[in-house]
């Protein structure tokens, strides 16, 4: 789905630039994204879809503000709620069928995806580390917004968000049955705490490197939850070894000591591997259970049998 230029015109942010090339960079699940090259720049531009609210869509805004202001993203430069986006790309919309969910621009970071990478180092690594200790001690005081600041009281995880993606899977097999009964027996422990804000989708596409700089992108489910569902969500999605997973969690612990984070009440304790064993099941149990559009479904489907093989592999190794 390629958006003209003259579409792209219409929005007040490029009133005053002259437009060259628009290219499409990534069709992702959700959203639509868009390098926009003008003369003397280039902006990436994204077309939202329907996988968040428009409530989160403006928590995405203001959470990638707040992370940009910490080195962790690329910098958010105008967000387009649906109300406000343009007249010639509500016409788009419509001629093609596309739902409009808002719009929003950014800095275009030149990087490379961590899923291009043959091996992650250990500096990397640690930065990584220290950008999540860095979020998860952020708030969002600073955007004086407190519709946005009370949407992150809205617990998103938990045991009640599996049932639901259970009940509306479409594939209730025997093995699945079983699988599904031993995860909910599994976290029947877990118990997930709402103290900070999480990023909650840090796969290896969302993070982004170059020689100078290492950011962290995508935010649309950011929101407050557990910073165990982020390092989980870390350690299985970037396929960590127990050694590094280690590394991982020492360069965590030693920035959040250094940080002294006031709004995360475990910090002088030792982070517990059981915790982060159970948010890697229930991680993996969500992954297996989500269903896109079903136009994304083909998409999504070697995934889910990743996850799944990832799950089934954490459940006997729980045992």
């Amino acid at each position: 789905m390629t958006l003209p230029l003259s579409v792209v015109a219409s929005f007040d942010y490029f009133s005053d630039k002259t437009l060259v090339a628009i290219h499409p960079i990534k069709v992702g699940l959700c959203n639509h994204n868009y390098q926009v090259d003008y003369v003397g720049g280039r902006v990436l531009l994204r077309v939202f879809g329907d996988g968040a609210t428009p409530q989160q869509r403006a928590i995405e805004f203001a959470t990638q503000q707040g992370a940009h202001a910490l080195n962790i993203a690329p910098k958010p430069l105008s967000y387009y709620p649906i109300a406000n986006t343009s007249l010639q790309f509500q016409q788009w919309c419509d001629s093609h069928a596309q739902t409009n969910c808002g719009v929003m621009i950014s800095e275009f970071f030149e990087g490379q995806c961590w899923s291009e990478l043959s091996t992650i180092n250990d500096d990397s690594l640690a930065l990584l580390a220290q950008q999540m200790a860095s979020l998860h001690q952020m708030k969002l005081s600073h955007n004086q917004n407190t519709n946005v600041e009370q949407s992150f009281t809205a617990p998103q995880d938990g045991l009640a968000l599996l049932a639901h993606y259970w009940r509306c899977n479409s594939d209730h097999s025997a093995v699945n049955e079983r699988r599904y009964q031993r995860v909910v027996t599994k976290l029947s422990s877990l118990s997930l705490d709402y103290d900070c804000i999480i990023h909650r989708d840090l796969n290896a596409t969302n993070i982004l490197s170059n020689n100078d700089r290492q950011v962290i992108i995508d935010w649309e489910f950011c929101g407050a939850g557990d910073r165990y569902i982020d390092l989980a969500t870390v350690v299985c999605e970037l396929g960590l070894t127990t050694v590094q997973q280690e590394w991982l969690l020492l360069c965590y612990q030693r920035q959040c000591y250094q940080r002294q984070m006031p709004n995360v009440h475990q910090e002088s304790q030792p982070l517990s591997r059981v915790k982060l064993r159970l948010c890697r099941i229930y991680y993996l149990a969500v992954c297996w259970l989500w269903q896109p559009e079903p136009d994304r479904a083909q998409v999504w489907s070697n995934l889910q049998a990743q996850y799944c093989n990832q799950l089934d592999t954490l459940l006997e190794s729980f045992d």
